[in-house]
């Protein structure tokens, strides 16, 4: 009875939704469609976004669409996840063996950029550039993230450049940090203070301070080095487990330099 009821206060609020907001509403699933087959979400959400309109595309605006614009960097999984990544591999290749689509070669490209093979991330991302993924904004990433841990800093910053679009701004804070990143290994150092200063408070992490810091201390600014070395210590501090073992490098490297300057 209680599910019933329930069915018919959804079935009554749909139809009260339609009559004003039903070309809203449409409208919206549509975007969340798209959004949904560009960022090549879980199959999941495609049901949800045919079988619950308009109710699944507003779950999925407030889920995926605006946590992915206010998203941080993504750090690699950690040693834990190795074999389980792996396991994945091998069942997309086997996929991939069956069926050639760049859908999973994209997707093969992000596990072995997540196991930092930066190598065979890059030929995976390269072989999807082609028909009408030759120039999408998502692989383009995958791509320059590849180059860039391989240390092909200026492939890497050409690749990214593609991918600051009108039509595309997921992952944006992530891409811009990489920017950043690359535009430090290139010696572009004010350039890249310049886009650390406009992501402000989006990317709350140990990493984030301490490569600012390295800059300014490159610059011979010593106050402001130690300012953002300070800052990156105490936001090591607020970490959960997980987040601060993958941050135990850029604390480490803080604390360091803190201790010198001291001397």
């Amino acid at each position: 009875m209680a599910s019933s009821s329930l069915l018919d206060f959804l079935r009554i609020l749909f139809y009260k939704l339609s009559g004003g907001f039903g070309l809203l509403g449409l409208l919206l699933t549509v975007f969340c469609l798209i959004h949904a087959i560009r960022t090549r979400q879980n199959f999941w959400w495609y049901l949800a976004l045919f079988l619950l309109p308009p109710f699944g595309a507003l779950i999925y605006l407030f889920a995926v669409v605006m946590k992915g614009q206010s998203s941080s960097i993504r750090f690699h999984r950690p040693a834990s996840d190795t074999g389980a990544m792996r396991r994945r591999i091998q069942e997309l290749e086997a996929s991939l063996a069956e069926t050639d689509t760049i859908a999973v070669r994209s997707e093969l490209g992000q596990c072995w950029l997540k196991l930092e093979n930066f190598i065979q991330a890059k030929q995976y991302f390269e072989s999807s550039l082609q028909g009408n993924f030759r120039n999408d904004p998502f692989i383009l990433y995958g791509l320059a993230q590849a180059c860039y841990g391989n240390g092909e800093f200026q492939e890497a910053l050409v690749t990214l450049e593609k991918t600051f679009r009108n039509d595309y701004r997921d992952y944006l804070n992530d891409r811009r940090f990489l920017q950043a990143k690359i535009l430090a290994e290139l010696e572009r150092t004010q350039e890249a203070l310049d886009i650390y200063a406009n992501l402000g408070n989006t990317l709350l992490t140990p990493e984030f301070f301490c490569r600012q810091a390295l800059l300014y201390k490159q610059l011979g600014e010593l106050d402001k080095a130690n300012a953002f070395f300070l800052t990156a210590v105490r936001q090591g501090e607020k970490l959960s487990p997980d987040e601060l073992h993958v941050a135990q490098q850029w604390l480490k490297t803080a604390e360091m330099h803190l201790a010198t300057n001291k001397k």
